[in-house]
């Protein structure tokens, strides 16, 4: 069950994705082309291979095109896996999320204070970690070897650490409210979700 619902989770996130380019990105197309500029705009280039342009070493010198696919998919890896235990913890007789009383105040508490949390643990990772001369050197610098947005895939180049903290970071508030007791349904979880979900499309240059 939780594979599934892991698979189920990542197909909703790939829809919520794929209806926001189709329906937003278009209404924007300054934006659009200041995120993707030049000639892998494919307004401006139709008949254009945007993957094997944006995979141009011209564009993007110190990528390597093996590492990339690599560390893609093992991120990807880790996501689902990542969602198959949430799932599970979820289900857990030792979470309340699922029998949790609604109410839009209690819920919409919940969810500033899960986003609070987030920002704050997340900002010390990529602030002190990240961004410190070994985490830098040895890890984040592979997510920033791109320089040309590239929808989705911008989010999800990461080294397998980087990939592995960060995304147990997502769910660290959750785990944290619940061991404080904090009143969290599951509606809060479906917002916090979709903000996930919404940070990875606006990071990834959509």
């Amino acid at each position: 069950a939780p594979l599934i619902g892991a698979a189920l989770l990542s197909a909703i996130y790939g829809g919520f994705g794929a209806f926001i380019y189709a329906a937003v990105q278009p209404r924007f197309p300054p934006l659009q082309q200041k995120q993707r500029a030049g000639k892998s705009n494919p307004a401006l280039n139709p008949a254009l291979n945007e993957h094997q342009y944006w995979l141009n070493p011209a564009l993007n010198p110190a990528l390597n095109e093996h590492q990339y696919w690599l560390y893609t998919s093992v991120s990807s890896v880790i996501a689902f896996l990542q969602k198959a235990w949430f799932i599970q913890w979820l289900r857990s007789d030792t979470t309340p999320v699922l029998t949790t009383p609604f109410t839009w105040q209690a819920s919409l508490l919940a969810f500033a204070c899960i986003m609070l949390c987030y920002d704050i643990t997340y900002y010390g990772f990529h602030r002190f970690f990240l961004h410190g001369s070994y985490g830098f050197t040895h890890v984040h610098k592979f997510h920033h070897q791109l320089t040309t947005p590239h929808r989705l895939l911008d989010a999800v180049y990461l080294h397998p650490l980087e990939a592995f903290i960060g995304m147990w970071l997502l769910y660290l508030p959750l785990v944290l409210g619940v061991r404080m007791r904090l009143a969290i349904h599951l509606s809060a979880v479906v917002l916090w979700e979709a903000s996930i979900a919404l940070m990875v499309i606006y990071h990834s240059g959509m």
